[in-house]
């Protein structure tokens, strides 16, 4: 009887052992679905290596095997993969517990941060001048000299020239001590103006993101504030010539810049040749030009030739070097040329070294073992924006938004990846320099097309009705307008014309931008002549204003000035 009871006992237990195991299969099996759905999302995002995908499997898979033979009734091979599960996260947390007290003996060896330094020699060579053609070298002494700081209240206001010296002629006469304090920097002036007509503005590219910058911005932009300002003054004194001169002598150091392949100096020297462009329309249509002035504002005209995507794919090579030296900072190399995984990670020479140990683990499963294969990385990164390429303008990309599960993976295999691509390396701002140099043709589109209308008016002693009339004397791609591929709108017949692009949207907004305060679309017509629409005052309470912004825009209007991004 005891035997029977026990027996029975025993069959109770061995069937609650079985349910109970039924169960855990049933609550396990979801959930190690679970952690296989986590690991194709991290795979998704491409960041993972060999070594990252052969750990993440060796994680994942016993789990799921583990259920599945459950399920087929094969329970020893359940129970070792089981133990199996529950062992691989604890050899994961002792094997990054024993790479961060593992000691590192460097045995002597400086090691640094890996630098692609072959690839920024190559880059370097193909824009290489001679020393003697290069303008940076010539005035390396005078912008090492020059006082940025003297900025007196009759001429500046905050850090940009008054817009009655800077973006308007004037006469010394008027303004004494103006013209006093600028002849004090004539010899500047002139050293600038003799430098850029011999030669060509080069500086050494900053190949890594938090290297110092290569370009003295601050004296360069204040040699180009003199030269502007220097230059609206001889137009204000009838020396055309030499104001002439100095205009163009902006627009080569904007120009300049360009090769210097970096986003900031895209925008500087966009700025710097925009100025200088308004200022030459300025001339065109109001000041009394001799024949011999036209030509000579013909002749030195930049192209109205694309800039892209020649400019573009340069750019994006230097951009990939950059790419490339960021990740970089996850290796180190000694002077024997070994390379590891870092072990003491900083950004910049600058920083102290945190002990990072921790990394010899983390790093391989997201990046190569070989640095110089971090190539395999970003060509796949940057083919990405090869749609900026197309021949046809496109207006910038609207930012991805990327969801939790889109970039919390990518942060938990790579922060520092994830870090570089979100802060420099992003899609919108690519899109937005592919839109600045629309923006900067536009603005020598425009250009010429005043020096066609001043021309005619020349020759018929009345300017034009319409476009058409010039086309004898302007190239013919600067009629179409790169922001929209579009036409250009004109109205006009007298000295009072109105240029303007149409912008991104194609939609004629009578040359307004930024000046309609509703959801459905924002104004972004371009002025060229005049150089801005008209505009609120500076007393917008006043009531005839705002009556008269009633009239222009309705009763939804935007106050504050346009966005001169924009303007070209």
């Amino acid at each position: 009887m005891y035997q029977e009871d026990q027996a029975a006992k025993d069959d109770k237990r061995a069937r609650r052992m079985r349910k109970a195991k039924k169960v855990a299969r049933v609550v396990n099996l979801p959930l190690t679905c679970f952690y296989v759905w986590i690991f194709l999302m991290v795979v998704r995002t491409g960041y993972l290596s060999w070594i990252g995908v052969l750990v993440g499997l060796a994680y994942v898979s016993p789990g799921v095997a583990s259920a599945v033979a459950g399920f087929a009734g094969k329970s020893r091979l359940e129970g070792f993969l089981g133990w199996l599960n529950i062992g691989m996260p604890i050899l994961l947390g002792l094997a990054v517990s024993l790479a961060i007290i593992w000691p590192v003996d460097d045995n002597g060896n400086q090691w640094e941060p890996y630098r692609f330094e072959k690839e920024l020699a190559a880059i370097e060579t193909e824009r290489a001048i001679p020393d003697l053609n290069n303008a940076a070298l010539h005035c390396r002494a005078l912008f090492t000299s020059l006082d940025v700081n003297d900025q007196p209240d009759f001429f500046f206001e905050g850090a940009f020239a008054d817009d009655k010296f800077y973006e308007n002629p004037w006469d010394g006469a008027e303004h004494p001590e103006a013209a006093q304090w600028l002849d004090g920097y004539s010899e500047v002036i002139d050293e600038v103006v003799c430098a850029a007509s011999t030669g060509t503005f080069r500086w050494p590219l900053q190949a890594y993101t938090y290297d110092d910058f290569t370009v003295p911005y601050e004296p360069l932009s204040r040699s180009v504030q003199l030269l502007i300002a220097s230059a609206n003054r001889d137009l204000g004194e009838g020396r055309l010539d030499d104001a002439i001169t100095k205009y163009f002598c902006v627009i080569d150091i904007g120009d300049d810049l360009r090769e210097q392949l970096q986003d900031l100096d895209f925008r500087i020297g966009s700025r710097y040749e925009r100025d200088a462009l308004r200022m030459i329309r300025q001339a065109l249509v109001q000041a009394d030009l001799s024949a011999w002035d036209i030509a000579h504002i013909g002749r030195r005209l930049p192209a109205a030739d694309a800039l892209w995507p020649r400019d573009g794919r340069a750019f994006f090579q230097a951009e990939k070097l950059r790419y490339m030296n960021l990740l970089g900072r996850l290796y180190e190399v000694n002077e024997k040329g070994d390379i590891r995984f870092t072990v003491g990670f900083c950004l910049s020479a600058n920083d102290p070294k945190k002990d990072d140990r921790w990394l010899r683990i983390y790093c391989p499963m997201s990046m190569p073992l070989d640095p110089a294969k971090l190539t395999t990385i970003a060509e796949p990164y940057f083919a990405e924006f090869e749609y900026l390429f197309q021949s046809d303008w496109l207006p910038p990309a609207t930012p991805r938004r990327e969801g939790f599960w889109d970039y919390a993976p990518k942060m938990k295999v790579n922060s520092y990846r994830w870090w570089a691509e979100a802060s420099f390396f992003q899609e919108q701002r690519y899109a937005e320099t592919r839109y600045r140099c629309a923006l900067r043709v536009a603005g020598r589109r425009g250009t010429w097309l005043v020096l066609g209308l001043r021309r005619y008016c020349e020759a018929n002693g009345q300017w034009p009705d319409s476009l058409d009339r010039i086309t004898e004397y302007v190239p013919a791609k600067a009629f179409r307008d790169p922001t929209n591929q579009g036409a250009f709108s004109y109205v006009g017949g007298a000295e009072d014309f109105r240029l303007y692009s149409k912008g991104v949207n194609g939609i004629d907004e009578d040359g307004r931008d930024g000046y309609w305060d509703v959801a459905a679309r924002t104004e972004d017509d371009m002025a060229i002549w005049p150089p801005r629409a008209p505009t609120p005052g500076d007393n917008v309470s006043d009531e005839k204003m705002l009556k008269q912004l009633k009239e222009i825009y309705g009763d939804h209007f935007r106050t504050d000035k346009p966005n001169e991004a924009n303007g070209v």
